[in-house]
């Protein structure tokens, strides 16, 4: 027991070591904030960190739905907001912005070192080249694919269970194989609530790979214990897994095919100059010799972990591409999950590597054994002290990569409430930098370009406002001002850009009235209201695309689906009084009053997700698809009460799938045993 104690002590040693040096590194190089201000990090990541910290610790709920931007989206059905993930939801919740996002790195740093050592543990492998091995995976994985993993935290947080995955594996094996397993569970849990869905998905390969190669115990039970953990931890994530499924089906990824090969082909390696420039740029020269020196007398194990490697550099490429072609890597656009891999197992063999030169007899190999591992860990805190200002300001074609710093963001989001009323925004500065989570105002635009609800998409698409691949770009707001009744429709009544791009939009009926902090003027044109009565629709045939086209022909017109039941509409009387008002407002529940009287629909201008409800009087109503997008129930004449409450089933059901799964995982914990 004292040595098994001592053992975990070894590891946490080299997951703080390897922290402290990491942290060191991190804040001499400027720390990640103003010196990076990506458009993913303080665009997405961030926001969404604060939004549901503030959300859980200062009003009380899990949030499930935002209203703030492209229209309203799910939370739990995007991958990457963190808002079931424990340490976002602590660390933001107690810290400031800045402090929470250093310590979410650090964090798993720590968590990387202490799972790295404790696999490396079980092959004999000591706490110095452990150390080696973690950062040189953090740097690889730093310097991996677009060097997005330098603003992803996300990247980390997912990377770092790994090795805990693949530590229990092996355990499970020589030992209690039903205890480790639940461990699997839980590591691929934490994996898939960290926050980028790719990571854990690509890993169950990876370690299938290890389980199929590896020569520890019999096939069947190294198989079976793999798909039974695995399959465990994802039931324990469900509650965040069914919803994003819901979300994908529902988002504009379903109609991408040829955008999404398109995409992966910049994952690829075309040419053996191309792959040098890889080990020499990415991995590190020394990592990599160290790497080699691990299969100069190849076991078993080492053979599964460099077999891999392989797997995960090469992932795009045929045969391994063919993965892509089912489900659900076949909706998977960027091929980022793979860097985990590729970091994780170059480590774990480069540690060997420095492990088999210093076991040697000769003299000269245990000295460039040392110099390499110095090397190794020269370049890999390099890279982590360049990391805070390694992305570019542009990519290039001119797509800004860096997010607008928005002046005076509180005093800007006063100002355009003011002038919205109960109205959206088209707010290029503001919505970029993520600013309508962070200051509640509405926004027609933000920046979760991946998910974007598929109808949203559309409508903002004949905009020119929809960005496919993620990728800020530039607009001259022609097309916009082309359709001055589609900004209408979508809500906007408000325009805050650059003086010199406002000349089209105020030549189509928008007017100055006012300037933003920053310089940015507001433009202003009436727009459809959020909640209206109508007593008049057009059904249009052919699915989707015939009420696209229905929209798009006549914006001014309310359109309905084709299928939509409902009892007959009626004008009402010329000198009727009519109304409909939001009285209360949450973000899962919106409550309006309405005064008909005629029958007429009451169509709200908020995405028209499946998971919402409607009650009116207090008795379900089905809710009807208006204007391609947007939500309306029937109300007969008479004063109604109407209730919209998002409440999906998706939801109920993982929390259901999830509940079960931590039962059948706490049972396993505390009756030990074998599988197989």
């Amino acid at each position: 027991m004292t040595a098994r104690l001592d053992g975990w002590k070894g590891d946490l040693a080299v997951g703080m070591a390897a922290a402290g040096l990491f942290l060191a590194a991190w804040l001499a190089g400027g720390s990640l904030w103003e010196q990076v201000n990506s458009g993913d990090l303080h665009g997405m990541f961030l926001p969404w960190y604060e939004y549901v910290a503030r959300a859980l610790w200062h009003e009380g709920r899990v949030p499930l739905w935002q209203p703030w931007q492209f229209c309203g989206t799910p939370v739990l059905g995007l991958g990457q907001t963190g808002s079931l993930y424990p340490p976002v939801l602590i660390m933001f919740g107690l810290l400031s912005p800045w402090a929470a996002l250093q310590a979410l790195y650090t964090l798993h740093v720590a968590i990387l070192g202490t799972g790295v050592a404790a696999v490396l543990r079980l092959h004999g492998i000591g706490r110095l080249p452990a150390l080696v091995a973690t950062l040189v995976a953090v740097a690889v994985l730093l310097r991996g694919p677009l060097l997005a993993a330098v603003d992803h935290p996300s990247f980390l947080a997912c990377m770092a269970w790994s090795p805990w995955v693949l530590f229990c594996w092996e355990r499970a094996m020589t030992g209690s194989a039903r205890r480790w397993t639940a461990g699997i569970a839980f590591a691929s849990a934490m994996q898939w609530v960290a926050g980028y869905p790719d990571f854990p998905l690509d890993f169950a390969v990876l370690l299938g790979v290890v389980a199929l190669v590896a020569d520890v115990g019999l096939l069947r039970r190294r198989v079976g214990v793999a798909v039974v953990g695995l399959g465990l931890g994802a039931a324990l994530a469900a509650v965040q897994l069914l919803p994003i499924a819901d979300t994908l089906r529902e988002s504009i990824r379903t109609e991408e095919g040829a955008e999404q090969q398109v995409v992966r082909m910049l994952f690829s390696i075309f040419t053996p100059e191309q792959l040098a420039l890889t080990a020499r740029d990415t991995w590190g020269p020394a990592a990599f010799l160290l790497a080699l020196a691990a299969l100069v007398r190849p076991d078993r194990r080492r053979v599964a972990w460099a077999v891999a490697f392989v797997w995960s550099v090469f992932a795009v490429h045929r045969p391994f591409a063919w993965l892509y072609l089912l489900p659900p890597w076949s909706s998977v656009r960027f091929a980022f999950g793979w860097s985990g891999g590729t970091a994780l197992f170059l480590g774990l063999l480069a540690a060997t590597g420095i492990a088999t030169t210093l076991a040697s007899s000769r003299r000269v190999v245990r000295a460039l054994g040392v110099v390499l591992a110095v090397l190794a860990t020269t370049q890999a805190l390099l890279v982590v002290w360049r990391s805070p200002t390694a992305l570019p300001a542009y990519w290039p074609g001119h797509l800004a990569f860096r997010a607008p710093v928005v002046p005076q963001a509180a005093e800007r989001a006063r100002l355009l409430a003011e002038a919205m009323g109960d109205d959206r925004a088209l707010a290029e500065r503001d919505g970029r930098a993520g600013e309508a989570l962070r200051q509640r105002i509405r926004l027609v635009l933000g920046h979760e370009p991946s998910v974007v609800p598929r109808r949203i998409a559309h409508l903002l698409d004949a905009a020119e406002l929809d960005e496919k691949i993620g990728m800020f770009r530039d607009y001259d707001w022609r097309k916009l001002a082309e359709r001055p009744a589609l900004a209408s429709l979508l809500g906007i009544g408000v325009v805050a850009i650059s003086p010199t791009k406002a000349v089209p939009l105020e030549h189509a009926g928008f007017t100055r009235v006012g300037t933003l902090p920053g310089g940015d003027v507001m433009l202003r044109r009436a727009a459809r209201p959020r909640v209206r009565l109508v007593h008049r629709a057009e059904i249009a045939p052919g699915g989707e695309a015939g009420s696209l086209a229905a929209v798009l022909r006549a914006p001014e017109d309310t359109v309905l689906d084709e299928g939509s039941v409902h009892p007959p509409l009626a004008g009402a009387p010329p000198d009727a009084h009519e109304a409909a008002r939001i009285v209360d407002e949450a973000p899962e529940r919106i409550l309006i009053e309405a005064t008909v009287a005629a029958p007429a629909l009451l169509v709200l201008g908020d995405t028209a997700n499946d998971g919402w409800r409607a009650d009116v009087d207090g008795m379900p109503a089905p809710i009807l698809h208006a204007d391609h997008a947007f939500r309306a129930v029937w109300l007969p004449a008479g004063q109604h009460t109407v209730v919209f409450t998002y409440a999906p089933w998706s939801v109920r059901i993982g929390l259901m799938v999830s509940l079960l799964a931590a039962v059948v995982t706490v049972a396993m914990l505390v009756m030990p045993g074998r599988i197989g």
